[in-house]
């Protein structure tokens, strides 16, 4: 077995940080662009939209525990983790274009093209899960030390927000959202059909390095020491062991409520950029691209500040300027200090600049987050290895996922009542002022009240770098 004490080369950090950029290119374009795709390209209703991708988050969320525990229990020479990342990845890729093509045949009613899109998306997350659940796992394993866990974490979350900003920032605002004229149009269909192809091709080259330039990595599963019970009764004292784990649920609550602000924010920013702040294409691509640069300066940022006033501060760091962020839109945007367009400065304004720069303040506040929450699970993970014998990282990375999905999921369902309660009306790009002006309240402020309550979660958390020097000792 390899000995995973040393440090990790940057070079094979990088090579799996890959695997995020596939996942980036779908989900992220996903929780981006779906809503447009639906409520603008398809005319679908709000409140229907907010149905087709809640349910397949929470079926998403189901199966994730379940496939953590299948891929903890794989006993095969390639590993636990590298057959699941492979073939879950493959068949991602297949289904990935169907959720952006909707053939003819279902589009006969606004019914069909509901039931068409919650299959296609409930066939996509279980080949999600298949993938995502053992790659997360996978990151755990690579290292075992403190610090270097907050820097494989980091990396992975920087590529993630990398391939965001090239492809959701940038190219699909300047390519694929646009009119014959170069004009912003978000309601051509086939424009999102030439995305999905496209990102589905990069998708399935990402996958494919991923897994075999971490193939130093595998390690002969077959002759594992633990054992575990891959019954049913196995499965259920294994979910029931994690969820009474008091770190871990901290850790759980803490992601799975911060999660909540992300998906309000980021489901219903794009709306703002289009109606409230009136931006153009351009200014939409900058402002867009402006907060994943943001987070990926925060989760560049992560390790280094963690690993130098620890993992729980750096939480707190990243959540006050999240809440800042947010609050200092309201008070300039709101308020009227600052209206849309005010002070022109060539092709932009005064105002829009304004905007992108607290947008990516908040990015950038969340960016420090993530890294700091997987690099968490991890150390928790270990722990319980060490207290128990039994590898559980694929089942706690598992188990993290699901109470994010399942929160996000809830919170999917709120954005698309939302949308129908504001009044706002689908299939035009522009919307009445009082129905955009509630729109930007209300991202600012779901933003900044799940991101408070997620806060207080995580206050008693007592794992930090002492604490697992003393587990490691105590138990050599």
């Amino acid at each position: 077995m390899m000995d995973k004490t040393t440090k990790t080369p940057f070079l094979h950090i990088f090579s799996y940080s890959l695997g995020d950029g596939a996942f980036s290119l779908m989900m992220n374009t996903i929780w981006g662009f779906a809503m447009f795709f639906y409520t603008q390209a398809l005319g679908i209703r709000p409140e229907l939209t907010g149905l087709i991708l809640a349910l397949p988050m929470f079926w998403d969320a189901i199966i994730d525990p379940i496939m953590g525990f299948i891929t903890d229990a794989t006993r095969s020479r390639f590993g636990t983790r590298h057959p699941h990342i492979l073939v879950g990845g493959v068949l991602l890729v297949l289904s990935n274009f169907f959720l952006w093509y909707v053939p003819n045949v279902f589009q006969t009613s606004q019914m069909s093209m509901v039931i068409y899109l919650i299959v296609v998306n409930l066939i996509s997350r279980t080949f999600l899960a298949w993938y995502y659940v053992p790659y997360i796992a996978l990151g755990f394993e690579i290292s075992s030390d403190y610090s270097q866990r907050s820097k494989i974490q980091s990396v992975r979350c920087i590529t993630n927000m990398v391939f965001n900003l090239l492809f959701s920032g940038i190219l699909v605002w300047r390519v694929f959202l646009v009119n014959s004229e170069g004009g912003r149009d978000t309601t051509i269909q086939e424009n999102y059909a030439r995305m999905g192809f496209w990102f589905s091709i990069i998708i399935l080259i990402l996958i494919l390095i991923t897994v075999f330039s971490t193939k130093k990595y595998i390690v002969d599963s077959r002759k594992s020491s633990s054992v575990m019970d891959k019954s049913l009764n196995g499965f259920v004292r294994d979910m029931r062991g994690i969820f009474r784990d008091r770190n871990a649920l901290s850790v759980f609550l803490f992601y799975c409520t911060v999660s909540c602000s992300f998906v309000f924010v980021s489901s219903i920013q794009m709306y703002v950029y289009i109606s409230f702040m009136d931006l153009t294409p351009s200014e939409a691509s900058y402002t867009h691209s402006s907060g994943m640069i943001g987070f990926a300066l925060g989760s560049l940022l992560a390790g280094a500040i963690a690993r130098k006033i620890d993992k729980k501060q750096t939480i707190y760091i990243g959540a006050a300027i999240n809440i800042l962020a947010n609050i200092s839109l309201g008070l300039i945007f709101l308020t009227g200090l600052l209206n849309p367009r005010m002070f022109p400065v060539g092709e932009t304004s005064v105002a829009s600049i304004v905007f992108g720069f607290f947008q990516a303040s908040y990015w950038f506040g969340s960016g420090l987050l993530l890294p700091v929450i997987f690099s968490m699970v991890a150390d928790i993970s270990e722990i319980n290895r060490i207290k128990t014998g039994l590898n559980k990282d694929g089942s706690y990375s598992a188990v993290l996922a699901f109470m994010m999905k399942i929160s996000s999921s809830i919170a999917l369902i709120f954005v698309g009542k939302i949308l129908a309660y504001i009044g706002f009306v689908v299939g035009q790009d522009a919307q009445y002022p009082d129905v955009t002006y509630r729109l930007t309240k209300m991202m600012i402020f779901l933003g900044i009240f799940f991101t408070v309550l997620a806060v207080f979660f995580i206050v008693k958390y007592p794992i930090n770098r002492k604490f697992m020097e003393k587990i490691r000792s105590e138990n050599l």
